[in-house]
């Protein structure tokens, strides 16, 4: 089992974020309103700076990128990672230690990003 780094939060923010007022308050309504939104469109619109802009004051967020993810271990792993959870050898897998853990915590945001290129892994 390989662990996959962190994004960190912070690193997100590489450009500054100029107009699109409209679809922050948006996303900030779905958000208040459901427990899973999901931000689609072409690649290179802004999607990942939309998001980062608009969870800002959320709780606890956490960024995970799913670029290299190939299936459901790994996306729990990098998931595990980003919100900090350490994963132990036990006879739990990393999805179940990973679904203990945040059944134990308070409210939490947790953003997959680059979700589309591991569709296999977090349709599960």
């Amino acid at each position: 089992m390989t662990s996959i780094p962190p994004r960190p939060f912070a690193a997100s923010r590489t450009t500054r974020f100029v107009g699109r007022q409209r679809e922050l308050e948006a996303l900030a309504e779905r958000c208040g309103a459901s427990r899973l939104v999901t931000v689609l469109g072409p690649p290179g619109i802004g999607k990942s700076h939309l998001v980062v802009e608009a969870i800002e004051g959320m709780l606890a967020p956490a960024w995970v990128d799913l670029t290299e993810v190939k299936d459901l271990e790994g996306a729990a792993l990098a998931a595990a990672a980003a919100l900090g959870v350490p994963l132990v050898a036990t006879g739990a897998t990393p999805i179940e230690q990973l679904g203990r853990a945040l059944a134990s915590r308070g409210a939490s945001t947790l953003v997959l990003d680059n979700a589309e290129l591991a569709t296999d892994a977090v349709s599960k």
